[in-house]
């Protein structure tokens, strides 16, 4: 009985760590989100951009604040949602329109979260 305790008590330990561990990961992701948006956000100005490459753009930075302000709410989000308008705000981003600076910047920052 006391090595089933035992045993009950280490998977336990083991389980919650796990949980934390994943949950510090997601907010870590959640925080380069944000940052890489007020990013783009802040390149957009100084990018010669089309008027479908900047609608394109607002409507995923659009979305993905929607998404935290829904998350923050206690509402449940769709992480595919949220990855997929980043992977659009990716190729818009790698159209050329930014200048090289903002580009490297931007891409050292996709490539963090897509490693994620």
């Amino acid at each position: 009985m006391k090595k089933q305790f035992v045993r009950f008590a280490l998977l336990l330990c083991v389980v919650s760590g796990s949980l934390c561990l994943q949950a510090q990961r997601q907010r870590g992701q959640g925080q380069a989100v944000r940052q890489l948006v007020q990013d783009v956000q802040s390149a957009m100005s100084r990018a010669t951009l089309s008027d479908d490459q900047k609608s394109k753009l607002q409507g995923d930075i659009d979305g993905i604040n929607a998404a935290f302000q829904a998350r923050q709410q206690g509402q449940s989000v769709d992480r595919e949602k949220i990855s997929a308008m980043v992977e659009d705000m990716h190729q818009v981003v790698d159209g050329g329109a930014f200048k090289e600076d903002d580009q490297q910047k931007l891409d050292k920052e996709f490539n963090t979260l897509s490693s994620h």
